[in-house]
This record gives C-alpha cells, sequence and structure tokens, in this order.
C-alpha cells in the first residue's frame, strides 16, 4: 500500500499512484474542498472502470506517468 516501502519501484515510473490521489482527495474533502475532491475522484475512477490504462499490478503495462495522464484527460468540471 501508500504506507509501506516499494523501493524496488523507486524512478522506475511503475507505482500505481491511485491510492496517493485518492487520499489526496479526502485532505480535498477535509479542507472543504469538495468540489475538487470529487472531480478527481471521478477522474479516477473512470480512468480504472474503461481499464485502458492499467498499471502492472492491475494486469497492465502502463506507467504511473501514463495513468496520471489519462486522470488528467478524465478531469471535467461538476455542474455548478
Amino acid at each position: 500500500g501508500a504506507r509501506h516501502p516499494f523501493a524496488q519501484a523507486v524512478g522506475r515510473n511503475i507505482a500505481n499512484p491511485t491510492a496517493m490521489l485518492l487520499s489526496a482527495t479526502n485532505m480535498l474533502r477535509h479542507l472543504n474542498l469538495e468540489y475538487h475532491s470529487s472531480m478527481i475522484a471521478d477522474a479516477v475512477k473512470k480512468v480504472i472502470k474503461a481499464g485502458k490504462v492499467r498499471t502492472r499490478d492491475m494486469g497492465g503495462y502502463s506507467t504511473t506517468t501514463d495513468f496520471i495522464k489519462s486522470v488528467i484527460g478524465h478531469l471535467h468540471p461538476h455542474g455548478g
């Protein structure tokens, strides 16, 4: 998990950033930034659901950068 060292991944661009991103959404929610929290969480969930960009631990070959770029591509403002 995000709390345990993954020394083999350092500098290799292979770590799954999902836990860190969702932890960040919890922090944003705690700071009363619900809009931003939801926008990021929804984008992460869309990437995972689509299944096209998967890091090795998810059975794919995508890099950390590929995953993050896909999340950014799925960021869409919520109404209002």
